[in-house]
């Protein structure tokens, strides 16, 4: 019989470090899969009308992506455990963003002999709007002597749960569920008290196919001003707290060189239509409010200039990336 070991092995931390919700298309790409999870669990814990919609709307991700921006950009050595020492994603706390569906089918129903060869479209009007609406596709059939399954995909993070509940809807399908994968590890929840973001970030290690038997799980809370609080850290283990393993060191993000804004120019600023940037091998721009609200980004061309005529004057900051990264304070006049 296992023995449940849980041991707290730092005092929680308050000391407010400044930070900033600034977004990065990088962070986006890393944790898409990671925010759509939060976002789900948390409009089920605030019963959300949003539930229903298959596609998770961006008003329920917000606040929860530019929360996890501003513990990347606290710069805590815990933060940089999180995201790049042990990379930290969220893959066994929830099915709801599986991109994978066992849909069981009546068989005698004629437009079911598609999916039966592995032909996508039926011609039944409203799975096929189903089918392009949500870039679903056919990658598996079995008849078994209890019912017959079809096993669909998609490369689209959805809320699962609401696609399955409106594949159900046809009267040939009895039962629409998630095909999950066993084996995975990590965990990301989020919660919000008093306009204060709390995420815990859990490390799991040691025998996981079936169920992981160590973990470290630190503990960050993001102020309404974007500040960050590390709160500690929780260590477990079923046969007794284990050591930490060797780090995976993707260093999704250390890898980009910081601090290069002594050998950029940036101009002119203020300016009034568009802005320069002088020196440095960069490919991507933000711009964002002082609330770090993304307000534009894309490319930057050969000429290295971004066109800033749609913004209202103001302060905003500006952050480049590419082989380094570098952000400033511009002024739109």
């Amino acid at each position: 019989m296992r023995i449940l070991l849980l041991t707290l092995l730092s005092l929680p931390l308050f000391a407010q470090t400044p930070s900033d919700c600034s977004l990065s298309p990088q962070l986006l790409n890393a944790y898409e899969w990671d925010i759509a999870n939060m976002a789900i669990r948390n409009m089920q814990q605030n019963n959300s009308p949003s539930l229903s919609l298959v596609t998770i709307p961006q008003t329920e991700k917000d606040l929860i992506e530019k929360g996890l921006a501003a513990v990347l950009n606290s710069g805590l050595p815990e933060a940089d455990s999180v995201f790049n020492l042990y990379c930290v994603h969220d893959r066994t706390s929830s099915v709801m963003t599986w991109q994978s569906m066992m849909v069981w089918v009546d068989t005698s129903v004629a437009w079911t002999a598609a999916w039966q060869n592995l032909t996508t479209l039926t011609g039944n009007s409203y799975i096929d709007s189903l089918i392009n609406k949500y870039g679903l596709s056919v990658t598996g059939f079995t008849n078994f002597s209890f019912g017959s399954i079809a096993e669909l995909s998609t490369n689209r993070i959805l809320n699962l749960n609401a696609l399955l509940d409106s594949i159900e809807l046809e009267p040939a399908v009895s039962l629409a569920e998630a095909n999950g994968t066993i084996g995975l590890a990590g965990k990301i929840t989020y919660s919000e008290v008093n306009s204060v973001r709390y995420y815990n970030f859990r490390f799991e290690f040691s025998d996981c196919f079936d169920g992981c038997d160590n973990y470290r799980e630190w503990q960050f809370a993001v102020n309404p001003d974007c500040s960050v609080n590390y709160l500690g850290f929780t260590d477990f283990g079923f046969f007794g707290v284990q050591p930490l393993p060797a780090p995976t060191n993707c260093n999704l993000f250390t890898a980009v060189k910081e601090n290069m804004e002594d050998l950029i120019r940036v101009y002119p600023n203020p300016a009034s239509d568009r802005i320069f940037i002088e020196q440095g091998e960069f490919q991507e721009f933000t711009i964002t409010d002082l609330l770090g609200r993304t307000l534009k980004c894309g490319q930057l061309d050969a000429d290295n200039f971004i066109d800033i005529n749609s913004l209202a004057p103001g302060i905003y900051i500006l952050i480049i990336t590419g082989e380094s990264k570098a952000s400033f304070k511009v002024i739109k006049e």
